[in-house]
């Protein structure tokens, strides 16, 4: 039996009785920024229209470059990157839905601060690393999820991420340096990490007669 996950094949599909698909996976987490603020700054049904529009782009960005929603609630959600020929093909797919969705929700944010006055960002971080994926079985429909330290540490990344910004986890940079442009941030203490993590800005994609320098060469001036 095959599932299909927004385009994201998982065969066999894990069912009550049957075994769950280990995989290495790549996971970015998205959030609006200052979203209590906004939110208590109009109508619940103005948040509404605008959380919608956020979920639309989140969907329309993530699906595009081979990903699902795995989840999405309140003001941002978790998206996985499973499928591809290659963990550094996952991982493209996933930074390059991460600069689509800061870009197209940028161009949503000057649309919103024309009409409304107030800022909207969102802040994403993106962590590669193993996963369980399967069919958490629940009536009425089954519902595909991802979870191990590489989800919820894409989570932890994603809260250091200035807004506007994408963050990676060295795992993904990693796996990415040649297909795009990165800043090397340092180390910073995150929470359930165990020890510090170096993380890396995603800033565009590599110019196309270039390629990303080793990521020892790139590293922040202290």
């Amino acid at each position: 039996m095959t599932f299909v996950a927004n385009g994201t094949r998982l065969d066999p599909t894990p069912v009550a009785g049957e075994t769950v698909q280990r995989r290495r996976v790549t996971a970015l987490s998205v959030d609006v920024v200052g979203s209590m603020s906004l939110c208590s700054s109009m109508s619940i049904e103005s948040w509404w229209t605008v959380i919608e529009r956020v979920f639309t782009i989140v969907s329309e960005g993530v699906e595009r470059f081979g990903g699902w929603v795995e989840n999405f609630a309140g003001d941002g959600g978790v998206a996985v990157f499973a499928s591809g020929n290659s963990q550094a093909e996952q991982a493209i797919g996933a930074c390059a839905a991460a600069l689509w969705l800061r870009d197209t929700i940028d161009r949503y944010g000057a649309e919103f601060r024309r009409h409304r006055g107030f800022d909207l960002s969102v802040r994403i971080g993106v962590n590669s690393g193993d996963a369980v994926i399967g069919a958490l079985v629940a009536p009425p429909h089954p519902r595909v999820a991802a979870i191990g330290h590489a989800v919820g540490m894409a989570k932890r990344i994603e809260t250091l991420a200035a807004p506007g910004a994408v963050y990676l986890s060295e795992s993904t940079a990693a796996l990415v340096q040649d297909a795009f442009e990165l800043f090397a941030l340092g180390t910073f203490e995150v929470r359930d990490a165990g020890a510090p993590l170096a993380l890396f800005e995603l800033v565009a994609p590599a110019a196309a007669d270039a390629r990303a320098e080793p990521l020892s060469l790139v590293a922040a001036a202290a």
